[in-house]
């Protein structure tokens, strides 16, 4: 029975057997990190993303609601106080608001991308794992496991320093 035992040990087949068996844990919890990754950097970006989501509805609710209104009053009291025509005066004064909305839009989009742009570290890790995966199914038969507990101490790590 020892016998047997110790053959088993030297048999290619056992040690193809056991590198197989160790290469499936170790891509499962590849995926498994990688869900959680992505769970964790999804969650991060819709916080992130609350306020310029908030910014944008938000300016263009006063701009739609209240711009009309005192953009036209700009132009009547530019118009009264300059000696321009009420037609240049509007023109100006839309002009402005032009600006002042292309300026709120553009602070919107910039915050917006900025805070989804935190799943470049799910996407970092996906192609470090494909890659390691890779490597390990061409390599000479034995696989090692240090790139996984890495990929677990870090995740890890990241985890509770949150």
């Amino acid at each position: 029975m020892n016998t047997q035992h110790h053959r088993s040990n030297t048999d290619p087949g056992g040690r193809l057997q056991r590198n197989m068996s160790w290469l499936i844990h170790d891509v499962i919890e590849l995926v498994e990190l990688q869900l959680r990754l992505v769970g964790v950097d999804v969650s991060e970006g819709a916080k992130e993303s609350r306020v310029p989501v908030i910014l944008i509805i938000g300016g263009a609710c006063l701009f739609l609601g209240t711009a009309p209104v005192l953009l036209a009053g700009l132009a009547l009291f530019l118009a009264s106080a300059t000696e321009w025509s009420i037609a240049a005066s509007l023109c100006v004064v839309a002009l402005l608001g032009i600006v002042i909305a292309a300026v709120m839009a553009f602070v919107g989009y910039r915050s917006t991308r900025k805070a989804l742009g935190l799943l470049h570290r799910s996407r970092d890790e996906l192609a470090a794992n494909l890659q390691w995966i890779k490597r390990s199914l061409v390599s000479d038969g034995s696989v090692t496991r240090s790139k996984t507990a890495e990929s677990v101490s870090r995740f890890q790590y990241e985890r509770s320093s949150r």
